[in-house]
């Protein structure tokens, strides 16, 4: 395996650490408070955006080069991730939330990359 490929899927590990890390805050915010269970489809989202986001900004950052590349590719790691795990509920796992996933990811993943390499 290529040892660029290697620093950028380091962002992964960041990524997973970063989501599971928020999905506890929310979960404590949401158990705690008496915010609607409504909003969670979009703390989700969020969770997944800035988890692909710090995912890529710290593996671009390894890398040093090629920043939307190395964003895009920890991103689409995390997405095969979570959609692996989505299959413990598969009722949730339609097209149209599996399209608007990996674009989010991807998208996410990229901008961290950007900036992660800007920050080098």
């Amino acid at each position: 395996m290529n040892s660029n490929f290697r620093k950028v899927l380091l962002g992964l590990p960041a990524a997973i650490v970063t989501a599971f890390t928020l999905s506890i805050i929310i979960s404590l915010i949401f158990h705690f408070t008496s915010i609607s269970e409504l909003y969670l489809p979009i703390t989700a989202l969020a969770v997944v955006v800035i988890s692909t986001f710090i995912g890529g900004l710290i593996g671009a950052s390894t890398v040093g080069s090629r920043g939307l590349l190395s964003g895009m590719i920890v991103g689409l790691s995390f997405f095969v991730l979570i959609t692996a795990f989505s299959f413990l509920h598969p009722e949730q796992l339609t097209l149209v939330n599996t399209i608007k996933k990996i674009a989010v990811c991807i998208i996410s993943g990229g901008l961290g990359g950007i900036i992660g390499v800007s920050l080098k």
